[in-house]
């Protein structure tokens, strides 16, 4: 009624509600505030969302791009739950109730465990008082998150699914010890580390592109908060075992013959160019804000750390990353003619 753009979307650690709007700001505020804190489930209700999201998660069986990824992480990871769809299972989405649903609401749907993240031509001290009116004191709770312990070791080096797809499809990746958050400056040297050895710009990518190898489909992320860390690499193609492989390679060499100075100032402009360019959208500034939140840092930390960021810095950071022995690929292949 108001013209506001509403969605939702869950994570491994995190559930989010948000909307956009151009106008009517206030009252789309209010709603959100509302809608949140008053849950109502029924027997049919539940049962309604249980066909949905069964069918969602059938639709996630048959997506080979995200068959790759949940199959590297059950590869690294044993016990900790990115190892697990997001939405869970058929079975256990099947088994869910009315009252678990209730328990799980008072147990994580509370003020001191909601971040609320805006961005926009706004009046701060309206936004404040109109968070005053609608968030509802709770009293204090004793709920807590049981994270697992996790294994230093991988499950599997290696996992294969057969799947009818034109071309294979690949994810590899290197698991990391974890205690807790990962700094700014970890991120930023991790993610400047993945385009120094195989980005765009990089001999190996250069050499792997004219050997047809890998196409600009090939990509990285650093995968890490709460509960895990670990750096990924995602590509099509025959080639995924070698790629690795050369990678490693790569790797090795650098942490012999240091990186290229020229090469390490290109990449580092690209990222800061790139975090600039973020600034033009209004709906991911709010979603970096609340990223930053929940990951221990501040908005603008990103900005503070690249000044200190160096060749040498890089080169102290690379002797911790990437362990062969705690990688794996998940490989996703047509069937066999």
């Amino acid at each position: 009624k108001t013209g506001a753009r509403a969605n939702a979307y869950t994570s491994f650690d995190k559930t989010c509600y948000l909307f956009s709007c151009t106008e009517h700001f206030y009252e789309n505020l209010e709603t959100l505030l509302n809608f949140v804190q008053d849950p109502y489930f029924s027997e049919k209700t539940v049962a309604k969302e249980q066909g949905i999201i069964g069918q969602e998660i059938k639709m996630y069986r048959d997506n080979p791009d995200w068959q790759a990824t949940i199959g590297l992480l059950q590869a690294l990871y044993r016990n900790c739950v990115v190892n697990t769809d997001i939405a869970g299972s058929v079975e256990s989405i099947a088994a869910i109730t009315p009252e678990a649903l209730y328990a799980a609401y008072e147990a994580f749907y509370r003020p001191d465990n909601m971040i609320l993240s805006i961005c926009g031509n706004v009046d701060v001290e309206r936004i404040i008082a109109l968070c005053d009116k609608c968030i509802k004191p709770s009293p204090s709770s004793e709920s807590r998150s049981i994270i697992p312990e996790e294994p230093e070791e991988v499950v599997t080096a290696k996992a294969v699914k057969t799947m009818p797809v034109a071309m294979p499809i690949f994810n590899f990746g290197y698991k990391e010890s974890h205690s807790g958050l990962k700094t700014i400056r970890e991120r930023i040297e991790t993610i400047l580390l993945n385009q120094i050895i195989i980005g765009t710009m990089s001999p190996l990518y250069q050499a792997l592109l004219e050997e047809g190898k890998v196409n600009e489909d090939f990509s990285s992320e650093y995968f890490t908060g709460r509960l895990n860390s670990c750096v990924i690499f995602y590509g099509t193609g025959e080639h995924g075992e070698e790629i690795k492989a050369r990678f490693e390679a790569e790797v090795e060499r650098i942490r012999r013959e240091g990186i290229e100075k020229e090469l390490f100032n290109c990449v580092i402009r690209d990222m800061y160019g790139t975090i600039i360019k973020n600034f033009n959208a209004t709906e991911d500034i709010a979603t970096d804000m609340l990223d930053s939140y929940l990951s221990g840092f501040q908005y603008f930390d990103e900005f503070e750390s690249f000044s200190s960021i160096t060749v040498e810095s890089l080169m102290e950071r690379l002797e911790s990353k990437y362990d062969v022995g705690r990688s794996a690929i998940s490989l996703i292949v047509p069937p066999a003619n």
